[in-house]
């Protein structure tokens, strides 16, 4: 019998969600109003197993992306040298997280435009005569013409997915 109830016991700490119902029915108020009540085995055992689902999901989330981990880290490094921050700036979270929040589909368009970018900031940057910017222009439409966005996101995802596959 000892074994049925541990057996039990388990299903019902695995049941994440019946705690959470359970916790829920009893914590809620009865006709606008909460009750006392005396905490029972039962409601013990659902607590413990919504922290325990809790404190699971959180220590393993990091470890499961380290790829992200780092790639934020390397941002924040970014944004600290920029910022010249030496504390936890709630600034640079919150860009971080609203640049998160934007669609892919943006980052890919972006990393684009910059790619051609780059080929005209050259001529700027460098003073080139008339007939040497004739040919940038000329590279940089042949560029596009070569390179269109759908070509350079297969290519992002190619490498993405290469990448991932050897560092999971």
């Amino acid at each position: 019998m000892a074994n049925e109830k541990k057996i039990n016991d388990a299903q019902n700490y695995w049941n994440v969600k019946k705690a959470g119902n359970h916790l829920l029915f009893k914590l809620s108020p009865y006709k606008g109003n909460f009750k006392n009540f005396k905490v029972t085995e039962e409601d013990f055992n659902a607590l413990k197993s919504l922290l325990g689902y809790v404190n699971r999901v959180e220590s393993g989330l990091v470890n499961n992306n380290q790829l992200f981990a780092k790639l934020f880290l390397m941002h924040l490094v970014g944004d600290i040298r920029e910022n010249g921050t030496t504390i936890f700036n709630e600034f640079i979270f919150n860009n971080l997280s609203n640049q998160l929040s934007k669609p892919l589909a943006l980052f890919y368009k972006a990393f684009y435009e910059d790619l051609c970018s780059n080929q005209l900031d050259n001529i700027t940057e460098k003073n080139i005569s008339n007939e040497d910017a004739q040919e940038f222009l000329l590279d940089y439409k042949r560029f596009k013409e070569t390179f269109s966005l759908e070509f350079v996101t297969g290519k992002l995802d190619e490498m993405m997915n290469h990448l991932l596959h050897r560092r999971s």
